[in-house]
This record gives structure tokens, sequence and C-alpha cells, in this order.
């Protein structure tokens, strides 16, 4: 067993990170990055960001902020919205691999309800607003609730 162990190991050790082995299916990529995809990096503009292009990289970072800040906020009531059956299929949890409460639009599941919440919350309050306990009355009175 201890040399079983042993060999089960110095092979995980031996492992590169996206190397190719030997035995590898050739239909199958590996992780190997390209010396064209390194060179282009190396030779990326790293000028410090000005104007307009400046303006743009602060609003994105700002929006994504406030996404993940909001979203970390409203994940407790969205799990406390999740439901004991499925809302598409009706399956339970006994005959479901696994359920999920999410955001809903029209009764479908979608991935960017979020971003249309915070972008109403922005309409109505101001995009400056960053008041937790306000997105939270406002999220609890807009949103609407699935389970998958």
């Amino acid at each position: 067993l201890t040399e079983f162990v042993r060999d089960v190991y110095s092979d995980l050790m031996a492992i590169g990170e996206g190397a190719r082995k030997s035995g590898d299916r050739s239909d199958i990529s590996s992780d190997d990055e390209g010396d064209e995809d390194f060179e282009k990096r190396r030779l990326w503009d790293r000028s410090p960001l000005t104007g307009s292009n400046l303006a743009m990289a602060k609003l994105w970072l700002s929006k994504a902020r406030k996404r993940r800040s909001f979203g970390r906020v409203v994940s407790g009531i969205i799990q406390d919205h999740k439901e004991d059956k499925c809302s598409l299929c009706a399956r339970t949890k006994e005959t479901c691999a696994s359920l999920v409460g999410g955001l809903s639009k029209g009764g479908l599941r979608d991935p960017y309800a979020i971003d249309d919440l915070i972008t109403q919350f922005e309409q109505k309050y101001s995009i400056n607003e960053n008041d937790p306990n306000m997105w939270k009355a406002f999220f609890r009175s807009k949103a609407e609730y699935v389970t998958v």
C-alpha cells in the first residue's frame, strides 16, 4: 500500500499543468500556451490608460464591483425563495439532481436579471446609490424568483 501511494504521489507531482503526455488523445487540446500567445501578451502595450479608455475601464470596473456587492447582499434572499420543486418541470429534490434558486424574467431563469434590476435601481435612485438596505428593499419589491 505504501508503495502504491508513493507511486501515485510521484505521478501526480510529475504532471505538468497542461503538459502533454504520451498516450494523450490528439483530438483534445492541452492547456499548453502557444509561443505566439505568449509573444502577444509580452508585446501588449503597458502604457497607462488615458481619456475615454480610462473612463470606460473605470465605468466597467465600477459596474462589476456594484454587481458583485449587490449580488452578495441579496444572495440570501434568493436562496430563501428556493422552492422544493423545479419551477419548470415540477420535479422534487428526490427526483432531480439538484435544485437551485435564481432570478427569472417572464418565468424563465435569467442569469442577467440582476443586471436589469440594478439598472432599474439606478434609474429610480441614482447611479451612485450604494446603500445596501435601500437595494434590498428595492430588490424584494421587484425581483422574480425561479427554482430550477
